[in-house]
């Protein structure tokens, strides 16, 4: 799929999330989850996860956007947190 039709498809979803509840994760979802299922079992970084929707999708979400939405991603089923012992 070419970066073109990608940044199209991207715009479809968030067009039709906007009109539907006006909740754009909700349009996010459906291009976050392919990319967190590449790297299940990974530390989640902002950064690259940041780097990887703009090289697949043509959609420049900050980093410091993706960190803030990480508990929406985690109740959403795309993130799993996982506890560390202290």
């Amino acid at each position: 799929m070419s970066r073109v039709h990608r940044s199209v498809v991207a715009y479809a979803f968030l067009a039709q999330a906007n009109r539907s509840d006006g909740d754009l994760l909700s349009g996010l979802m459906p291009i976050f989850k392919p990319i967190a299922k590449l790297h299940q079992g990974e530390t989640f970084n902002p950064a690259k996860f940041s780097e990887l929707v703009a090289d697949l999708y043509g959609l420049n979400v900050s980093s410091w956007a993706v960190e803030s939405l990480a508990p929406r991603l985690e109740a959403a089923g795309v993130l799993t947190r996982i506890k560390i012992n202290e």
